[in-house]
């Protein structure tokens, strides 16, 4: 069962931004699977690499409407979009390392990436996100 089922509570009502979380929840319930059968170590090259392409990617078409449509918290939306890459990219670095524990403790690197992608998830999406919807909707993007 995944963590997290698609909703409508989750929705912006944009299909094409819509489409593009939906891809992340796919990635964090693909981590989520295989940590529950103690697999998360398993699928963690494949799914931070899943991460890294498909978070650039959706930030870019985000991105692009922010600055064509102007909208006023881009600045602080894009430094948000920067964390979550920098994160990602210092979990891609430790497991290129080989390191499967983050932080000098006895957490496993699955469990970091997998608390990062829940949280974003789950306050980015549902809070940030939510923010642009009337702009880009005023603008025509459906």
């Amino acid at each position: 069962m995944p963590l997290i089922t698609w909703n409508e509570s989750m929705s912006v009502n944009i299909e094409e931004i819509d489409r593009q979380h939906q891809e992340f929840v796919d990635i964090l319930n693909i981590l989520f699977d295989a940590m529950k059968v103690a697999k998360g170590s398993e699928v963690l090259e494949e799914v931070i690499t899943k991460l890294v392409d498909y978070a650039h990617y959706h930030f870019q078409a985000e991105e692009k409407y922010f600055d064509e449509f102007e909208y006023l918290e881009a600045d602080l939306h894009k430094i948000e979009h920067k964390y979550f890459l920098e994160q990602i990219d210092a979990f891609k670095k430790a497991l290129d390392e080989g390191n499967t524990l983050r932080y000098n403790n006895d957490t496993p690197l699955s469990v970091d990436v997998w608390k990062l992608l829940k949280h974003w998830l789950l306050n980015h999406i549902m809070d940030f996100d939510k923010k642009y919807v009337p702009l880009f909707r005023e603008k025509g993007v459906n």
